[in-house]
């Protein structure tokens, strides 16, 4: 398995194509913290990068998921766009625009600073590129205890692709991977 659990041909498919991997935009870690967390950890980067990342069952596009730590994800207003390339990387063209909704009903924030996201469309689960418009958000850094937060977020999909649409989320290492999976709307709001 490859980036979030897809398969490896089809991220390999898409670095040969030329889309670049997704990444968080702000660090994850700090220099300290990173030092912290590698001591005692006589692992590569080549053997921790092998380790699956637990991902948790499959659930429809309008369904709710539960994160271990108790806090509920779930993807709403999902609409077809036409995305904005407002970044290096980026091509405008047919896209879906969604919005990520955390609850975290827990007495503990959830850090959601730098959470992972990635779309795959059609058959061949083909990767869809992350776009900065129209109208993306972030999440803030941290989903208070007793609180909830939205961000929304724009990916390019191919309008006649829709019909099986797939949304990794992650927040860390200490969560598993969601994964929503449904028909999009391909076209209009």
């Amino acid at each position: 398995m490859g980036l979030l659990g897809l398969s490896a041909g089809a991220w390999t498919s898409a670095q040969a194509a030329g889309i670049p991997a997704i990444v968080p935009t702000k660090p994850a870690v700090t220099p300290a913290a990173a030092a912290q967390t590698v001591q005692g950890d006589t692992k590569s980067e080549k053997e921790r990068a092998r380790i699956p990342q637990p991902r948790a069952g499959v659930v429809a596009l309008n369904a709710t998921a539960v994160l271990k730590s108790g806090a509920r994800v779930r993807i709403e207003k999902m609409e077809a766009v036409q995305g904005e390339a407002t970044g290096p990387g980026e091509v405008a063209g047919p896209a879906l625009r969604f919005q990520v909704t955390v609850d975290n009903p827990t007495s503990v924030a959830l850090p959601t600073a730098n959470p992972v996201l990635a779309l795959a469309y059609g058959a061949a689960l083909t990767p869809g590129l992350q776009l900065g418009g129209p109208g993306a958000t972030r999440l803030p850094d941290a989903v208070n205890a007793h609180g909830s937060a939205s961000a929304v977020y724009v990916f390019n999909v191919a309008a006649d692709q829709r019909e099986k649409v797939l949304i990794l989320v992650n927040f860390g290492v200490a969560e598993d991977v969601l994964a929503f999976e449904g028909a999009a709307p391909k076209a209009g709001k």
